[in-house]
């Protein structure tokens, strides 16, 4: 199914006011069409759960169903992902509930509010035709359990992808010249319902003040890895985009990595209950997260050989296979109980982690011995690395250096310089121990894959050689790493 990203920005407009857009957009080429007339209803669980998460599940008469997700965007646009999907338009399709159960859990989805919209759109292009944005004046009326509850008017800016910062500063400053008011970051469904006390976020990543705790950067990090998490399932889900596994597995290590670093502050029962049950999920995902960096790899293996050639269809086949088979597996477990169970704790403990009563009382800066821990324990490993050392030391380096890069990050804020320093020269080092561990298992599983007939097999065999030579090359790299990490 077709996703696209939707980027724009919103204002507010005072119900007496006039926008007169060709005068206020005389710089640019307008062009308006009929209004129309826009019937939507909208889903939401009673607990608000996707509004609170800034997802949106409707259906729009003449349009069928569409399901919005949010994306971790720092810019001031609202970004969503849009997503159709096909089904009757009594009741919200399956596929569109599986999409968004990363939010509702199982949560039963009812309707909650229908606007009925009067859109009065206009084209924006420069003077060589080139589109620029659609701006949408909408008035708009909203009914709840069959009342009107509320009206109001906004003005919507939907911009091409590649339409420049400084263009778009430009057609907002004119349309608030014009008399649009302030931008307005919260959609139709959010204002419709006056919602802002009854949906506010599950997960809140709080700025620490100069009288933070350690509790309260251990709640940060536990709130950063969750929301990264929660946001990148419905992705897993579409399969769209190869970076919403491997988004989503970086989370659940970070949320173990947090729970190994801050050990000694934590709950024990608790700290390993919810790891095992992470370690779950991120096993579920791994397979098809391998698959993808093993296609990835062999295609740079491939192009090494010859720069025209790509992965041979037989290798391809049996690779896509086996990636097909994991996938279903971890659809149809994103679909169970223990998932929605294991979500519900992973969002509890990014607002109420248990920590023991010593980290209310600890400075964040004390928290930098807990980042040298692993630290130390890199160092144990890193100082055994030779010309001898085999593949599975390499891969064991890997696994530790990740874990004092995650501890080093989770601290950096309060560790000052040296610990930023570190955490960067950890990420550098890992990039090539992890380019190493690609190559070394994209070679091994070349060469224990049966192929089917001997074209293939040499051809497995070439692809195999060249990779033992990349891994050879990253290897070569481990000990300048560690040195600039002040490892050895």
């Amino acid at each position: 199914m077709p996703v696209t990203r939707e980027r724009e920005h919103k204002l507010g407009i005072d119900p007496l006011v006039e926008l007169n857009l060709d005068r206020a957009l005389a710089a640019y080429v307008t062009r308006r069409h009929e209004p129309r007339q826009l019937v939507t209803r909208y889903y939401d669980t009673a607990d608000l759960r996707l509004l609170r998460w800034g997802c949106t599940l409707r259906y729009r008469v003449g349009e069928g169903w569409l399901v919005k997700l949010p994306v971790l965007d720092d810019g001031t646009a609202l970004a969503r992902d849009e997503v159709p999907v096909d089904g009757p338009a009594d009741a919200p399709p399956r596929h569109a509930l599986t999409i968004v159960r990363p939010f509702t859990r199982a949560r039963p989805v009812v309707p909650l509010v229908r606007l009925e919209t009067t859109r009065r759109s206009t084209d924006v292009t420069d003077a060589e035709g080139q589109g620029l944005a659609e701006i949408s004046e909408d008035a708009v009326t909203a009914y709840a359990g069959g009342a009107m509850a509320k009206q109001f008017r906004e003005v919507e800016v939907e911009l091409q992808p590649d339409v420049s910062e400084e263009t778009v500063r430009d057609v907002v400053t004119r349309l608030q010249a014009a008399g649009a008011t302030v931008p307005i970051h919260v959609p139709k469904l959010r204002r419709a319902i006056d919602a802002d006390a009854a949906a506010s976020p599950e997960v809140v990543v709080s700025r620490l003040g100069a009288h933070a705790t350690a509790a309260d950067v251990i709640r940060t990090a536990f709130a950063e890895a969750a929301r990264r998490l929660v946001l990148a399932l419905p992705g897993v889900v579409l399969d769209e985009d190869p970076e919403a596994v491997h988004q989503a597995r970086v989370a659940t290590r970070r949320l173990r990595s947090n729970m190994r670093t801050f050990g000694p502050l934590l709950d024990d029962a608790w700290r390993r209950a919810l790891g095992d049950e992470l370690r779950w999920l991120a096993g579920l995902m791994q397979p098809i997260r391998d698959a993808d960096v093993m296609l990835e790899t062999l295609e740079t293996a491939a192009r090494t050989l010859d720069p025209s050639r790509t992965t041979p269809e037989s290798v391809l086949a049996r690779l896509l296979v086996e990636r097909q088979e994991a996938r279903e597996e971890l659809l149809t477990m994103l679909q169970s109980e223990r998932t929605d169970q294991l979500l519900d704790r992973v969002i509890e403990a990014s607002s109420s982690p248990q920590v023991l009563d010593d980290a209310h009382d600890m400075a964040p800066r004390d928290l930098r011995s807990l980042a040298r821990r692993a630290e130390g324990r890199l160092s144990r490993v890193a100082s055994k690395v030779d010309s001898a050392t085999s593949a599975d030391e390499l891969h064991r380096m890997r696994i530790v250096a990740k874990r004092a890069r995650y501890a080093a990050e989770a601290v950096q804020r309060h560790g000052g310089k040296p610990v930023k320093r570190l955490a960067r020269r950890l990420a550098a080092l890992q990039d090539i121990l992890g380019d190493y561990n690609d190559a070394v298992v994209a070679a091994d599983w070349l060469r224990t894959r049966p192929m089917a007939d001997p074209a293939a097999a040499f051809q497995a065999g070439e692809l195999a050689g060249t990779l033992d030579a990349m891994a050879r090359a990253q290897a070569s790299r481990v000990p300048r790493a560690l040195r600039r990490a002040g490892l050895i």
